[in-house]
Order: structure tokens, then C-alpha cells, then sequence
């Protein structure tokens, strides 16, 4: 830095180098800063007021500022194993549980869950980590329509993760489903 300013003075490339150079130093301080959406939040929200009013017991994370690629909405119950949560990927089309790490026991965590997913799910492997993945309808534009255009694939998607979330209690024996007898 002291480099290119004791040459500013010489060649005006130099000073430039010096902007260049502390624009980068003060960016590093400040970290990543993102942009946030101010569309895609308010469908955040949104559906997190739809969540809670509806699905209560889902888990799901409060909404935070959301920069313009952040379409995943987090569930996180107490009842899923450590390092694990739910992921509504909007603009996918899926619902997942992953069990992030878990990628070497990927037979025991299919042989374990397998038997309790309703029709659709399945256990699959996710790069480093295991999903039970199940597809959903897609949310094609949470930037600029309104939750209230989505509100049944959202129903849709929040359904398939209380099923996800019944599968994890019967597989686990935290909870028994009561089944009606007619």
C-alpha cells in the first residue's frame, strides 16, 4: 500500500492501484455484505406467518433479510437428530431433510428411515451429506409475485414437512401416530 501511494504523485496509475488496493482492505473488515431483496423477504415473511398460523409445530426459522438467491426456507423441530434440518427449496420444487455429514452412512440412514416415508419420499444421497427428498410444486417467482399466489403449493410443501417430521418420530420412537379405527 505505502508502495503505490509514495508513487501517486508520479503516474496517476498508481494512485489508482492505491484506491484499488484500500477499497479491497476496507471491504475485507467490513465482510460480506449482501443485498438484500426487499421482495423475496416480504414473501419470507409471509409465508412464515402462514407457517405459524397453520403448521405451528413445523419448526420453521424466523425470516431474516434475504439476498436474491437465498430461496430455501429452514425448519429446524427438536425432534430431528443433531446436525440436521429441513429445507423448503422453493424455486426447486423439493422438500428435504438432510443429514449434513452423513454421506458414510447412507445405507444405515436408508434402512433406518425407509420404512416410515410416505409415497414419494426417499432417502438419497446429497454430495457430503443423506436427503429424504420429496417433490413439491415449484415457487417460479418469490421475488416478485406475493406468498398469496403460493399459498397452495405452500400448504403442499409444509404438509410434506410434517410428514418428513412424522417418518423422523415413528423412526426414532419418539411419537406414536394415533390412527382412527374407522
Amino acid at each position: 500500500m505505502a508502495f503505490f501511494l509514495s508513487r501517486r504523485t508520479i503516474d496517476s496509475r498508481f494512485a489508482h492501484k492505491a484506491l484499488v488496493v484500500q477499497e479491497g482492505i476496507e471491504q475485507n473488515r467490513r465482510g460480506y455484505q449482501p443485498k438484500v431483496d426487499p421482495g423475496l423477504t416480504k414473501f419470507a415473511e409471509d409465508y412464515y406467518e402462514f407457517c405459524a398460523e397453520h403448521f405451528p409445530d413445523l419448526g420453521m426459522d424466523c425470516p431474516r433479510l434475504r439476498p436474491s438467491q437465498s430461496t430455501w426456507v429452514a425448519f429446524r423441530p427438536d425432534c430431528l437428530p443433531k446436525n440436521s434440518y429441513i429445507a423448503h427449496q422453493t424455486t426447486a420444487g423439493f422438500v428435504k431433510l438432510f443429514f449434513s455429514g452423513d454421506a458414510p452412512h447412507f445405507e444405515e440412514l436408508k434402512e433406518t428411515y425407509s420404512p416410515h416415508l410416505h409415497t414419494g419420499a426417499e432417502v438419497v444421497p446429497a454430495g457430503k451429506s443423506v436427503a429424504i427428498a420429496v417433490e413439491v410444486a415449484q415457487i417460479d417467482d418469490p421475488w416478485n409475485r406475493p406468498f398469496s399466489d403460493y399459498q397452495d403449493v405452500a400448504t403442499e410443501a409444509l404438509t410434506r414437512v410434517a410428514e418428513i417430521i412424522e417418518a423422523v418420530k415413528k423412526s426414532r420412537g419418539i411419537e406414536q401416530v394415533v390412527e382412527s379405527d374407522e
